[in-house]
């Protein structure tokens, strides 16, 4: 929002029937909770760094900018509207407040999302995309994501950065007994206690395509219980042989008595080389000073 319009965008305002969907869209997920638990909310700071006041409003997917002649046809409902419009008019489920506002320069203003975990309908899972329009200047989509969860149901939840659970970046070469223990957080939001279990046949199958028979990946408790609304700690070793980025998907179970709820943890790890300065993340320049 701070850097200046460019020509694309300032051709896209001029439109007079822009396609929306091509607009950047920003996930705003909600953590699932069970049926009837307190709402959360999500706030986001909305601040005015130009110079100029800036006025700006949030618009919901079944407003009409536009009125349509009495004799247009819209044509019918496609499934999806038909959804978002039960979410919006009947479910209720999602709040935002502010919906306009106007910014002096050096301004900010506080934008409070909510979601109640109030229905089960479409399988317990919500979304709701917001519209943010600056007054000549950017749009783009707020996707608001709920999940409620059913009362037996259970769920965890990883902790990531940008939909990934990441590990912090080692050098290469580093040995088994120099390697750090890293720790990655799983949640447990439902109301039931679960084990969990974690492939090791899949990170044996990283290892092997990564480690060229070396354990480069080591997982130190793939199995274990978390309460509910309690979470746990898994520990990695991670011993990297090449300067790259490692993406992997490593599957996990949720076991709950008799039932068991597969879940994919979207993994990532970077090795870098420590000749390397630019590389080196561990490196802070010094500042200049004049």
């Amino acid at each position: 929002l701070a850097t200046p319009l460019t020509r694309d965008e300032v051709e896209y305002n001029l439109l007079s029937s822009p396609d929306l969907s091509l607009l950047p869209t920003f996930d705003v997920p909600f953590t699932p909770a069970p049926i009837k638990s307190p709402s959360q909310t999500v706030y986001l700071e909305l601040r005015n760094p130009a110079h100029l006041p800036v006025k700006f409003s949030i618009h919901l997917p079944n407003e009409k900018s536009i009125e349509l002649e009495t004799w247009a046809d819209e044509g019918e409902p496609t499934a999806e509207e038909v959804k978002i419009n039960r979410i919006i008019d009947e479910l209720k489920c999602f709040e935002v407040y502010p919906r306009e506002g106007e910014l002096k320069s050096g301004e900010s203003m506080t934008l409070k999302l909510s979601y109640k975990y109030s229905s089960l309908e479409f399988k317990g899972r919500h979304e709701l995309p917001l519209l943010l329009r600056v007054f000549q200047g950017k749009q783009f989509w707020i996707k608001c994501i709920g999940r409620t969860l059913e009362k037996t149901e259970p769920c965890m939840v990883p902790r990531t950065v940008n939909g990934l659970t990441q590990l912090h970046p080692v050098a290469i070469g580093t040995r088994p007994h120099e390697s750090p223990l890293q720790e990655t957080e799983l949640m447990n939001v439902s109301s039931q206690d679960f084990d969990y279990k974690v492939d090791v046949k899949s990170i044996k199958k990283f290892n092997d395509e990564h480690g060229y028979g070396l354990e480069i990946l080591k997982l130190e408790n793939p199995t274990g219980t978390i309460v509910k609304n309690h979470s746990v700690q898994l520990r990695w070793r991670f011993m990297p042989l090449e300067a790259k980025t490692y993406e992997y998907g490593i599957p996990i179970k949720m076991i709950n008595g008799k039932e068991t709820v597969k879940q994919v943890l979207k993994f990532s790890c970077v090795g870098y080389d420590p000749r390397s300065h630019s590389s080196d993340p561990h490196r802070v320049p010094i500042p200049h000073t004049d």
